[in-house]
């Protein structure tokens, strides 16, 4: 499945162990490979020697991160010039192994290499070269998406997209950060709303934040996704978003508007299992909750970032 791997012919019903990709090391894994579609289709690559296909993969060289020999090893088997890599595990045969998914949306012409021909198929085809992997590869994948994963997009510490996907309940890597928007919401009468998380959450439960928000979703904006957030959770359908702040905390981007609304303030929606109260709150008693152990102090850091507080 890579040029070392080519070597080795399939030996029947070989045995692969599957892991998950927070079990085993990076600094274990040889090989990367790339199970990809193209408008709907499996993308599959031929050897110059064989009259058989193969999922595009092959083994990491020295001083290259799994993420860059599978970028690599996609272009040079595929010619593959736009696409987007999502993780999805960890497998051993003989040696370990990422299994990423890939999405292809551009091809450039196929480089030099050992490689024939690529070929696109609504089935994997009967003539495989490794047909005691290849299949349970792909079904792998596809139990991947069966699970509807959230996805979030990866970004570069300055911001600018990896064309990576990041799965919601797994660890960042150290290289990437994921997006979130904040959403601050006053009323033209000059109060603020504020929501009550729920108590079953496991982070701050019952405590109160002045703004919807959360994680932005693939292929979203960060403005896209504090329309969405916001409407989620409080059913507000937002007109101008103003952007405040934009600061990075640990591995997530935090990108912070703020929304004037006059909608009946009874017509607030709550999200089932994300909040359980609302208010809207004067300035007073806005700033009493904000300064006590009420308020989500993550937040409150936030808040206290924009140009004129303290």
């Amino acid at each position: 499945m890579g040029k070392s791997a080519r070597k080795c012919s399939d030996r029947g019903n070989m045995e692969i162990q599957f892991y998950r990709k927070q079990d085993v090391s990076e600094d274990l894994l040889q090989i990367a490979v790339v199970v990809s579609r193209y408008r709907g289709k499996w993308v599959l690559c031929r050897h110059k020697l064989r009259d058989t296909w193969e999922v595009p993969g092959g083994h990491r060289e020295d001083g290259e991160s799994i993420l860059e020999a599978a970028r690599r090893e996609l272009y040079e088997e595929t010619g593959a010039k736009a696409f987007y890599l999502i993780p999805v595990c960890v497998y051993f045969i003989t040696t370990y192994a990422m299994l990423y998914y890939g999405e292809i949306s551009e091809f450039a012409s196929l480089p030099e290499s050992e490689i024939e021909t690529v070929a696109f198929f609504e089935e994997l085809p009967g003539q495989l070269t490794y047909p005691s992997i290849h299949p349970k590869l792909v079904e792998k994948v596809c139990d991947f998406w069966k699970r509807k994963p959230e996805i979030w997009d990866a970004y570069y510490p300055d911001g600018s997209l990896a064309m990576v996907g990041l799965v919601r309940g797994e660890a960042i890597p150290e290289q990437y950060r994921h997006a979130v928007a904040d959403v601050f919401v006053m009323h033209r009468d000059g109060t603020i709303l504020l929501t009550q998380r729920d108590f079953k959450k496991p982070n701050f439960p019952g405590l109160w934040e002045s703004s919807a928000g959360g994680s932005v979703l693939r292929g979203e904006t960060f403005e896209q996704g504090a329309r969405r957030e916001l409407l989620e959770e409080t059913g507000i359908e937002a007109g101008e978003l103003i952007p405040t702040y934009r600061i990075t905390t640990g591995r997530v981007i935090y990108q912070g508007y703020v929304c004037y609304t006059d909608i009946p303030k009874d017509r607030v929606v709550l999200q089932e299992e994300e909040t359980v109260a609302f208010r809207w709150a004067d300035r007073e008693t806005f700033l009493r909750i904000f300064e006590s152990d009420e308020f989500v102090p993550l937040l409150r850091e936030r808040l206290l970032s924009l140009p004129g507080r303290s």
